[in-house]
């Protein structure tokens, strides 16, 4: 299924349009191949009618249906209607594929009472779709274009008093792509997909009584996609994604980006911009891990909540976050990790004169780096419907190492590292280990607030004694300590007991 950035209902549109396009030598072999693929993801696929014409076939009252049981109680239900796809032999072994103009799909999702709990109604609308497909029944590669989509999507939410309805919109421009299947043995999908610009735009209510509006949008979108599904595997139950074998991963980049938001609810109401320059992702799932990474560049936000006097704006030079954990269950330990590093960040004047209104403190660019890392047992499958519901935890922390922290703002530096183990028989684990932190900067940081009258003497003595008796001086306005967990249940500050 042919797949990019963003939204992932999107990208279920693409997938239609591009698989419509496996092609051998003839039309039959395309469909064919097209019933297949779905098939493998689960999908019941069924026709009214099959033609054969001059050129090739025409396929009419295409559906696409799925059930998938999110727990015992909890079923969904999701399906597309496709009005018709031509398969026009062109020669040279290749076809073109042409699909109607409009694709609609329905979904429910319904609780153990039998009544719907969410329901939506999408509508797919193409323009200007161009899709070329060649090479054997079994291992096909397509090119494909596509002017315009507008994905219109409307989802209720179902209460006893009222429903919740949200609309969104979504819209592409300049689609471009490459994808290759292979099916020969499972299914083996890569492709790459270039989108000129991309849109929001939406609006929807809630059962606490609030409401939202959102618009924003993307340019210059590149992303680059790989999936493999073993024979025998059906992706019809979200299970289905931990089963030995099955690997994905898509890799995005984008230029300028934007996202705005007001939210109206009993507190008041609130508006947060966002924009950036640049940014990229990468999200993977593979051998039993998933990872998640992401970065964006000259990230500006303004912020208006309820209860404040004006509007906040923020700034961040870069930012970039990742996650790996392990998905599968197994009696070995897995890794598992979390960075996050925000660079360059500033508070406009505004907030300054708030906070600062002497001018007192640094205003300086902050920064934030932390990376984590450790080990876990992992007792239940991430994806299995039943997770966190059955008699046994689902993991076990084994240890954990803080490889790298360092904060450095308004003219304070914290740096630290340590690692710590934990006890997986115990049903609280304690950890033991030792952590080093070192500090600076935090004498004359409670110095300038006492000058300030935000900290009053005596607190900022009491702060400097503690900070005494716990860590040792390595400098004018510098100190160190290591927090050192032990076997028994102590804490150790610089060889003094906390707990």
């Amino acid at each position: 299924m042919a797949r990019i950035t963003g939204v992932a209902v999107t990208a279920t549109c693409l997938a239609m349009i591009g698989s419509a396009g496996f092609a051998d030598v003839t039309a039959q072999d395309v469909w064919e191949n097209v019933q297949d693929l779905y098939r493998g993801m689960g999908f019941e696929v069924s026709a009214r009618s099959v033609t054969p014409t001059e050129k090739g076939l025409t396929v009419s009252g295409i559906t696409l249906a799925r059930d998938n049981n999110v727990t015992d109680e909890v079923k969904t239900s999701n399906s597309f209607t496709v009005p018709q796809i031509e398969f026009i032999e062109i020669g040279d072994g290749r076809v073109r594929v042409d699909v109607s103009d409009q694709i609609k799909g329905v979904g429910k999702t319904v609780g153990g009472d039998g009544k719907d709990l969410v329901s939506s109604t999408t509508e797919f609308d193409l323009t200007g779709d161009d899709i070329v497909a060649s090479g054997d029944p079994k291992n096909v590669h397509y090119q494909m274009g596509l002017e315009a989509l507008t994905l219109g999507m409307r989802q209720t939410v179902h209460q006893p008093e009222a429903d919740f309805p949200t609309d969104l919109t979504f819209g592409l421009t300049g689609v471009k792509g490459d994808y290759t299947v292979d099916l020969r043995e499972g299914s083996q999908q890569t492709g790459s997909y270039h989108i000129d610009s991309a849109s929001l735009n939406g609006k929807g209510t809630d059962p606490a009584g609030g409401s939202f509006t959102v618009s924003g949008g993307a340019q210059q979108i590149d992303s680059k996609m790989a999936t493999a599904i073993p024979a025998g595997v059906k992706l019809e139950a979200v299970g289905a994604y931990g089963a030995p074998g099955v690997s994905s991963q898509l890799d995005s980049t984008t230029g300028p980006i934007k996202l705005d938001l007001e939210t109206q609810s009993e507190d008041g109401d609130a508006k947060i911009h966002f924009a950036a320059d640049h940014g990229s992702q990468t999200v993977s799932m593979m051998d039993g891990t998933a990872r998640y990474h992401a970065i964006g560049d000259a990230i500006k936000m303004d912020v208006l909540a309820p209860n404040m006097p004006f509007e906040a704006s923020f700034g961040l030079d870069h930012a970039e976050g990742g996650l790996s954990f392990p998905t599968t269950k197994g009696d070995a330990l897995k890794p598992f990790g979390v960075d996050l590093a925000l660079k360059g960040v500033t508070l406009d004047d505004q907030i300054w004169r708030m906070l600062d209104p002497q001018g007192k403190l640094p205003h300086d660019p902050a920064q934030l780096e932390l990376k984590l890392s450790g080990h876990a047992k992992v007792n239940q499958d991430l994806f299995d419907e039943n997770f966190g519901q059955l008699p046994v935890s689902p993991g076990e922390l084994r240890d954990l190492n803080l490889d790298m922290l360092h904060l450095n703002a308004v003219g304070l530096d914290l740096t630290g590292n340590g690692a710590v183990t934990f006890d997986g028989g115990s049903a609280m684990p304690w950890p033991v280990g030792k952590v080093h932190l070192a500090l600076s900067g935090a004498k004359g940081l409670m110095g300038t607030l006492t000058e300030m009258g935000l900290l009053p003497q005596d607190q900022a003595m009491f702060a400097q004694m503690i900070l005494g008796l716990y860590a040792r001086s390595t400098g004018d306005d510098a100190m160190e300590t290591d927090l050192e967990f032990t076997q028994d249940g102590h804490i150790l500050a610089n060889g003094q007991t906390i707990q």
